[in-house]
């Protein structure tokens, strides 16, 4: 997959941009550094649309993005008010990158270490595939229950407060599952 903005080696504010992840319909995800402090991050940024020719659309899609960061902020303040399970990242910094025809917002978080869970299921499910993998491939009721449980978890805190959320695409590859850590959730919301 290549990084469709091309901003690997970029710097936005105090953060550099190391290397590109993967991108969807709305946004392009970058692993970068925030060379103040040297922590890495998960960098999101606007993906810039260029079927989107209308200047008003586009401002709707930055103010989309804006909203999402000040939910994702939210969502992690409520987060840590309530619940023992869900782990949402915290903001870091945020800003607009500008070059080329279009502002592009962007916002760092906290780097998670994990996978998808669309990514951990075809794992276990190419693991079944080999004969000396020796490992199960499919999730145990308990795990289906728990991996289901901290998502919907997510749903709730994100609405809690919220005047209006609308969930447009609930999917495994926009389930993010932390690498475990003692006596906490493995799941956590993917901005």
């Amino acid at each position: 997959m290549e990084d469709p903005i091309g901003l690997v080696g970029s710097t936005l504010g105090e953060v550099t941009i190391e290397r590109f992840i993967t991108w969807g319909g709305f946004g392009v995800l970058y692993q970068g550094r925030q060379t103040s402090i040297g922590r890495h991050c998960a960098v999101k940024v606007v993906y810039p649309q260029q079927e989107i020719k209308d200047d008003n659309a586009w401002e709707r899609v930055c103010k989309a993005f804006n909203w999402e960061m000040i939910l994702l902020g939210n969502m992690r303040a409520r987060a840590k008010e309530g619940s023992t399970t869900l782990r949402v990242p915290e903001i870091y910094t945020s800003g607009v990158y500008v070059e080329g025809k279009r502002p592009l917002p962007w916002l760092a978080m906290e780097w998670l270490h994990g996978t998808t869970l669309e990514d951990q299921i075809e794992q276990r499910v190419n693991q079944a595939k080999d004969p000396l993998g020796g490992q199960r491939a499919w999730y145990s009721p308990q795990e289906c229950i728990d991996v289901l449980a901290t998502a919907l978890e997510a749903c709730e805190v994100a609405h809690r407060g919220a005047q209006v959320v609308i969930h447009r695409d609930i999917k495994p590859a926009n389930i993010f599952v932390r690498m475990p850590r003692v006596d906490e959730s493995v799941v956590a919301a993917r901005p």
